[in-house]
């Protein structure tokens, strides 16, 4: 199991190297200088030039990108270009809002999906299989921002029962979650669906209804934990999906997240909190996919030798 894990966090420690280069360089690439943003529109060239001494700008690329890893390695994100606040206090406010909302998109898709899934399965040709998948085909059609905004109207414009922006208690969070878990959800119901009716058809299920084991039992005890390692799967690479998808939701709901913490700073070029920004989601995705390969592997151990 260790060389398992061991391969896993060396494909995660290169992944965050990519995403660092990528970014930089991306930012670097696009149309737009930061100096001329904050000396202001009609700023003389002077003036853009005294910010762009000021920020460090006007050194070669490869002299920036060596001061961004110095002091990336010493744990140090930089300063906002425009706030002069350090790019760590800033995602320290905005961090959290992100993280609950994807833990409770994903939570929520979660306990609603695998039921769903396990029950258009088990209730195959029913009249239950054919509503699940109705929601499930539902939910991956549906944009979010647009699902989003009709649960505005719905429940905090007609009804008043939430609130419809900010994040400053759990029923700030009810309806984002809502409009992000949707697809989430649709996604897992389906995977959990053609999951576990693969696995009932196979030998050992009907060995063991041989044997007089109970549909409830043979479905608890040995269906389910086998159709649950591509759900698992699913879920991990869902989270990229997850965190993508807060930018939106995050600006449909008026959440000062990290979403549109960046978005906002990739269109000020406010370079240091961008670079950071996109470092700690990239991580976080890497993380979660970590963890979800080493439960892949805990569940069949077929993993950690391929």
């Amino acid at each position: 199991m260790l060389p398992y894990i061991a391969r896993r966090v060396v494909h995660v420690l290169l992944v965050v190297v990519g995403v660092v280069v990528i970014t930089f360089a991306m930012l670097r690439l696009i149309p737009g200088n930061p100096a001329r943003v904050i000396a202001g529109e009609f700023a003389s060239a002077d003036s853009i030039k005294a910010v762009e001494i000021r920020l460090g700008l006007d050194r070669p690329l490869p002299v920036q990108f060596g001061r961004y890893i110095g002091n990336l390695v010493r744990g140090n994100l930089g300063q906002s270009f425009h706030s002069n606040v350090p790019v760590a206090r800033e995602l320290a406010v905005s961090y959290p809002i992100t993280a609950q909302l994807a833990v409770f998109s994903l939570l929520l898709a979660a306990v609603l999906g695998v039921p769903l899934g396990v029950a258009a399965a088990v209730r195959r040709g029913t009249a239950v299989d054919l509503v699940s998948m109705v929601i499930a085909v539902g939910g991956l059609s549906v944009p979010n921002f647009w699902l989003g905004l009709n649960l505005i109207l719905l429940f905090s414009v007609t009804l008043r029962w939430l609130p419809s922006i900010g994040s400053d208690s759990l029923a700030h969070f009810v309806l984002p979650s809502i409009s992000l878990a949707t697809f989430s959800l649709a996604l897992i119901a389906r995977q959990m669906r053609s999951s576990l009716l693969e696995v009932l058809g196979q030998d050992f299920i009907r060995t063991a209804r041989a044997k007089g084991l109970t549909g409830h039992g043979t479905i608890t005890r040995h269906a389910l934990r086998n159709a649950l390692i591509p759900v698992i799967t699913v879920m991990g690479l869902n989270f990229g999906y997850v965190l993508g998808g807060t930018v939106i939701t995050e600006s449909v709901f008026s959440m000062r997240g990290m979403g549109s913490l960046v978005v906002s700073s990739i269109l000020d070029r406010d370079y240091p909190v961008v670079q950071a920004g996109i470092l700690v989601l990239a991580l976080n995705f890497a993380l979660v996919n970590l963890l979800v390969d080493l439960a892949y592997a805990v569940a069949d151990p077929r993993v950690r030798y391929a």
